[in-house]
């Protein structure tokens, strides 16, 4: 692998001095396609603490990842990182011949698409070569989520009429449904009338005010037979981007599918591990698989219960992490800080001694932080131990 990398300024102490340093965001990887009969480059953004913890993470299969990895990858991140959703690891697969991959196959010959057609083989790369391999070298749940824009839209569709459980969300920003003079959004609209959904499944389509007329006719019609389908385990929505253009609507499209698609994902109110249950065994129902509680949100639930002064129930909560991620920094250093307000001040200072190496050997960001609260507990400690052993030279 190598990394994909930006350009960071850091200014050093020196007036004037500065150094490029690379700020990574990611790997690229070489995958050998055996029915592509071709290399393909494969990005892969994984979600901040992933290298903490033994979480598991969904997928979102991002392509044309050379356009919209950082974008994508970027609104995934940060509403992770808000808890507006999970954190997710994100796929990113770029081109090589995108009309070639992207498009259904021909009715008739098309002179102005004469390499048209490969989108049924190209599934057939993501499902039988791509998502296996992303599954056997990286923790995922049983969830992914495919997007795609203009083109790349399509082949989503495509996938959704084709093979519907090949995944489980499905995201089209400005899909090419003009293609075969219509007859994709004919297939796409006959797939929504005729077939109903037994497992949860989700299906965003967007517009942009600069889209073609063919391509804006075509998702209209596919619009208007959204509004009226019975309501069963499909979750369905579409949005029109009045001020777009259909090259900068896929920004507000893909955000505002894992907006709409994770609607309701973090707790409204959680005053205890009851409650976290209770939540997360709904969502459990609604995305079709086992969602276990994050240690965010326990460490949430913990931090209030601990300043508000139930502070065993908060250490027993930030245990509860330690037993469930035992090898991530960042709950040991809760409990450490658990423990120091409870005025278990030795007990703290083993937790973060734990914290402080898990957080070196994952090369954590937050590793000095982690070492930095072992320092600071161990001398108040000491400094508990001085005052002892003064008390006792002035009673002597």
């Amino acid at each position: 692998m190598r990394p994909i990398v930006c350009l960071l300024l850091l200014f050093l102490a020196c007036p004037g001095v500065a150094r490029e340093i690379p700020l990574s965001v990611g790997n690229t990887l070489t995958l050998h396609s055996a029915g592509l009969h071709e290399d393909r480059q494969i990005s892969i953004y994984l979600p901040e603490g992933y290298e903490e913890t033994s979480a598991r993470y969904p997928v979102l299969y991002l392509l044309d990842a050379e356009t919209h990895l950082l974008h994508a990858g970027g609104s995934a991140r940060l509403l992770g990182l808000l808890g507006e959703m999970p954190r997710v690891i994100v796929v990113g697969i770029a081109n090589t011949d995108r009309v070639r991959d992207m498009t259904p196959p021909l009715i008739r010959p098309d002179e102005n698409y004469p390499d048209g057609g490969g989108a049924n083989r190209f599934l057939s790369f993501l499902q039988s070569e791509l998502a296996p391999y992303v599954r056997s070298h990286y923790r995922t749940e049983p969830f992914s989520i495919l997007a795609g824009t203009s083109l790349s839209g399509l082949l989503v569709t495509h996938a959704f009429v084709t093979d519907p459980d090949s995944f489980d969300a499905y995201v089209a920003a400005s899909p090419s449904l003009w293609w075969n003079e219509g007859r994709s959004a004919d297939e796409l609209i006959a797939a929504l009338e005729h077939r109903a959904a037994s497992r949860p499944k989700f299906l965003f389509i967007s517009l942009a005010g600069g889209d073609s007329d063919s391509l804006q006719r075509n998702a209209r019609r596919v619009f208007e037979v959204l509004d009226r389908r019975p309501t069963d385990a499909l979750s369905s929505q579409h949005a029109f981007f009045d001020d777009e253009s259909h090259n900068s609507s896929p920004l507000r499209s893909f955000y505002g599918a894992l907006k709409w698609m994770y609607t309701g994902w973090r707790p409204a109110t959680a005053s205890g591990l009851a409650d976290l249950r209770q939540h997360y065994d709904s969502l459990s129902k609604r995305y079709g698989y086992s969602i276990p509680i994050p240690d965010t949100e326990i460490n949430n639930v913990a931090y209030g219960l601990l300043y508000s002064g139930r502070k065993a129930e908060a250490v027993e909560l930030f245990a509860l992490n330690t037993r469930n991620s035992p090898g991530s920094a960042n709950a040991w250093d809760s409990l450490g800080e658990g423990y120091r307000v409870a005025g278990n001040l030795e007990s703290s200072k083993l937790a973060y001694r734990k914290a402080c190496e898990l957080g070196r050997k994952s090369a954590s960001p937050h590793s000095a932080e982690y070492c930095a609260n072992l320092g600071s507990v161990m001398r108040q400690i000491q400094a508990g131990l001085n005052d002892i052993s003064r008390g006792r030279d002035q009673r002597r």
